[in-house]
């Protein structure tokens, strides 16, 4: 049987993602979307400053956030405990049930653009994610590699950053049409990507795997395409 731990130090990188990564995404896209949304009607006039105090108050929460975000995280890497044994492949974790994939189910294994590893068994169960922050991580390849050999990560993983900053254009081209042929079609692009979003999402038995921007992100997303694809219908 062989155990892992993650690396004493190893939050460090992981809160230096979330704070200078994850945070201002998620800033600059409810940002984004609040600007287009006001620019987005010739109408009327732009309230600078009423956009500035609702930017003000959108930062202030979403700091509380990242507060509860780096707390919880840091619970997750800290308790994380990973097994390997005749049996299979276990993952022990803060607030969250044990998962195990036996070494006959596991489906795939690919490395993540952050030099994490994850594990999918068969029958559509909750993936294994590994940090890329563990100890004796040459060891930890070695055994994996023995029980399936690594796999090309997925398209959606291997060029997320592209496809983030994809949607982002898109979303903002988005608000700014006017023809109504172009507002649904560009709109049902988005639901579409959005939704399988959300549908990854939801795949997790365990939600507290999942970055809590991720979720509030998706359904940021959803409730500015409906209401924008809704108003040019007369409504």
């Amino acid at each position: 049987m062989h155990t892992f731990k993650t690396k004493p130090d190893g939050f460090r990188q992981i809160r230096r993602s979330i704070i200078f990564c994850e945070f201002p995404l998620l800033f600059l896209s409810l940002s984004t979307g609040l600007l287009a949304a006001a620019i987005g009607k010739p109408d009327r006039s732009i309230d600078w400053s009423f956009i500035g105090a609702v930017l003000l108050v959108v930062l202030v929460i979403l700091a509380v956030l990242l507060l509860n975000i780096l707390t919880e995280r840091r619970h997750i890497y800290e308790d994380f405990l990973l097994t390997i044994d005749e049996n299979g492949i276990t993952r022990e974790q803060y607030n969250a049930n044990v998962l195990t994939v036996g070494k006959d189910e596991v489906r795939e294994i690919y490395k993540t653009s952050n030099g994490g590893i994850v594990i999918n068994g068969v029958g559509g169960s909750d993936p294994i994610n590994i940090p890329p922050q563990m100890e004796q991580s040459d060891k930890l390849e070695r055994l994996f590699s023995e029980i399936k050999p690594f796999s090309t990560a997925p398209i959606l993983e291997k060029y997320k950053f592209q496809i983030i900053f994809t949607f982002l254009a898109l979303f903002a081209a988005f608000n700014f049409v006017t023809s109504k042929p172009l507002v649904w079609v560009s709109g049902f692009m988005l639901l579409s990507f959005d939704s399988y979003l959300l549908y990854k999402i939801y795949q997790h038995t365990n939600l507290r795997d999942v970055p809590k921007g991720r979720l509030i992100l998706a359904l940021y997303f959803v409730f500015i395409i409906i209401r924008k694809v809704y108003s040019t219908t007369g409504g």
